[in-house]
């Protein structure tokens, strides 16, 4: 019997919300990771198809990527294969929903406006959650998490020089965005606890996978690069390939399994917060890989996220510190 086998409360043993917290810095540092790998992958399949700048790629990125990670998934993990009910189902059918909304709608609006104010719009989650979290769940932030987002706002801001100053369709799309990861962060929080975070992983991924794969027929190219000849081509092209993998594998089983465990032990804008620090990661990464340094304002940016986080921490321990 492997680790994976064993009663689930033998592999979730309420983890502090300190650790839960560490554990999702880790998974930002996955995500941030990826956004290296998926722009040259994605780029490559553009340029082989359908034309630079194009949804087709990332879309394709993303609809094997999540099927790939899915189907593994299964195969690896006989728990996530066992015990699924009806109730399962709309879960996992929920959360991929979701989730596949947000990355879609975040890859449409690129399409029509700067990659700046996606970014800024996005994160506009940090303020969203809060206000569902006050006004569905009837539990408003703390005055700590208050001033961690303002901070973290302003981080925003600065790192992306994204502030809209017109608002148009791409715009529209990006808060919308932001709306749907949004609720797809409280529904992690609300659905995961009644059931088997491993089952509801691989079941949010092959959901995923499977709507991006449904939604490539509507964009253009998107029919051609499903037949299976050319599918193929693209997905064994060398620069494409390792980094499908590496999604897979680290930002898609890693990040997203330590998403599912880790989120439902902390208050959705906490975890909210630490999630803004995935473009710092991505940062870091681009700097260690192409060399690309980061500007002043996006290192001030930088620096008032990694603050905004460690006050928020900071404060939560010295609170149970002097109790």
């Amino acid at each position: 019997m492997t680790l994976l086998d064993e009663p689930r409360t033998e592999v979730v043993r309420a983890p502090s919300a300190t650790t839960a917290a560490l554990w999702l810095i880790v998974a930002t540092a996955l995500w941030g990771a990826g956004f290296s790998w998926g722009k040259v992958a994605q780029d490559t399949i553009n340029r082989a198809g359908p034309g630079a700048g194009s949804a087709v790629g990332p879309i394709f990125m993303l609809a094997v990527r999540f099927t790939l990670a899915g189907v593994i998934w299964m195969l690896v993990v006989p728990r996530a294969r066992r015990g699924w009910t009806i109730d399962s189902v709309k879960r996992a059918a929920i959360l991929g929903a979701l989730l596949a909304g947000g990355i879609v709608l975040q890859h449409l609006a690129l399409d029509r406006t700067s990659e700046a104010v996606t970014a800024f719009l996005t994160t506009l989650s940090i303020v969203f959650v809060p206000l569902f979290s006050a006004i569905i769940l009837r539990r408003p932030p703390t005055w700590v998490l208050c001033v961690g987002v303002l901070i973290a706002l302003i981080g925003v801001w600065r790192m992306t020089g994204g502030s809209p100053r017109g608002f148009g369709l791409g715009e529209l799309l990006g808060v919308a965005c932001a709306l749907v990861f949004s609720v797809h962060l409280l529904a992690v929080n609300a659905l995961v606890p009644k059931d088997d975070p491993l089952r509801l992983l691989g079941g949010q991924f092959l959901v995923l996978g499977l709507l991006c794969f449904m939604t490539l027929p509507l964009l253009t190219g998107g029919l051609e690069i499903l037949r299976p000849q050319r599918a193929i081509e693209m997905l064994t092209l060398p620069k494409v390939w390792p980094g499908l993998l590496a999604l897979t594998l680290l930002s898609g089983i890693g990040a997203f399994g330590l998403m599912m465990v880790f989120q439902p032990r902390l208050d959705p804008t906490r975890a909210a917060l630490i999630y803004l620090l995935e473009p710092v990661w991505a940062g870091v990464y681009a700097w260690l890989i192409a060399g690309s340094v980061m500007s002043k304002a996006e290192l001030q940016g930088a620096a008032l996220l990694l603050a905004a986080n460690v006050f928020v921490e900071g404060s939560n321990l010295l609170r149970r510190v002097v109790r």
